[in-house]
């Protein structure tokens, strides 16, 4: 991320370094007439010149060195909790919550704000999907937020934080088996409607002896978006009732030379830096939370989220929110 480049302004100038010079260079007149004119020689000038210019440089450089000593270690720019009891800043995208999605487009999903369990505060979204009778062929139940507040923009920088807990009481029957790991939990999601995501954290339900966390970084056709030319896979031990604390940084770029990822997950270091395009174009990325599956019949799953978060450092995303 390309921050402000820090100045000061004020006496000390260049324009008075200039002075010394000026002042250096000019002739000087004694008060008796009959005194000889005596010009500075050059050499001389050129000496106050550079001392004056490196004392102002040596000030100057202190100066901004305590300045910037003093500025905060980050600053968190978006947050997406549930402390007011509602979704706050998140758009809610599931059949229970309106806004025009019916069953047939989501499926029989519902995305609530309760009071347990909750990981900061009082409260954490709660993310169920069901199975359905609908006509759908995915299901969800999620929240977004636009581009704007997400960050996703070519060339920007920015860490994300979050927790997420997958109770065991909602997860009895595993995960759907359909397309693999088609149970997104966490994306940062194309702003060109079917592109999906190039970020993207799910479960993978083929996994063995069990369900597993994955993190992806994929690549897609600039022409065909639906069509991934590559895919960079992470994974991690689902563990049932534990709520799991990630931090992304992500620099966005539809560059795959340009744009980067690396995660951490409860402190440590996951998945490390992949240098790869984080989104599809400079149309950008947005977030989004809940849970997000092929069609399944075979039963429920449910996931928690809490105290997400945008900052311009992994400290500043670190610190409970």
């Amino acid at each position: 991320m390309t921050r402000r480049p820090y100045t000061r302004s004020g006496a000390g100038s260049l324009h008075s370094v200039l002075g010394v010079e000026e002042a250096a260079s000019r002739e000087t007149v004694g008060t008796d007439p009959h005194l000889r004119r005596r010009r500075v020689p050059r050499w001389l000038a050129l000496f106050v010149l550079a001392a004056g210019a490196a004392t102002l440089l040596l000030v100057a450089g202190c100066w901004e060195w305590t300045a910037r000593s003093s500025v905060p270690s980050g600053t968190i720019v978006w947050q997406g909790g549930y402390e007011a009891g509602n979704f706050g800043a998140w758009i809610p995208q599931s059949s229970c919550t309106g806004r025009s999605y019916e069953p047939s487009e989501v499926g029989e999903g519902c995305a609530s704000v309760v009071g347990e369990p909750a990981r900061y505060g009082r409260y954490s979204g709660r993310f169920e999907v069901r199975a359905s009778d609908t006509r759908s062929d995915t299901e969800r139940a999620e929240l977004y937020v636009g581009v704007a507040a997400s960050g996703g923009r070519e060339g920007e920088e920015w860490y994300y934080g979050w927790s997420t807990m997958f109770p065991a009481a909602g997860n009895s029957a595993g995960f759907s088996r359909a397309n693999s790991d088609f149970n997104v939990f966490t994306s940062w999601h194309n702003a060109d409607g079917p592109c999906g995501g190039n970020v993207v954290f799910g479960i993978d339900a083929l996994s063995t002896p069990a369900p597993r966390i994955y993190f992806t970084l994929a690549g897609r056709d600039s022409r065909k978006c639906a069509q991934i030319t590559s895919r960079r896979k992470y994974f991690l031990p689902l563990r049932y009732d534990h709520w799991y604390d990630f931090v992304a940084r992500i620099k966005w770029s539809s560059d795959p030379g340009r744009g980067s990822v690396e995660v951490w997950v409860d402190g440590e270091a996951w998945v490390p830096p992949l240098t790869g395009a984080t989104m599809l174009n400079a149309n950008g990325a947005y977030w989004k939370q809940g849970f997000y599956r092929a069609a399944w019949d075979g039963g429920t799953n449910t996931v928690h989220h809490d105290g997400a978060r945008r900052g311009d450092s992994r400290s500043a995303v670190e610190q409970q929110p």
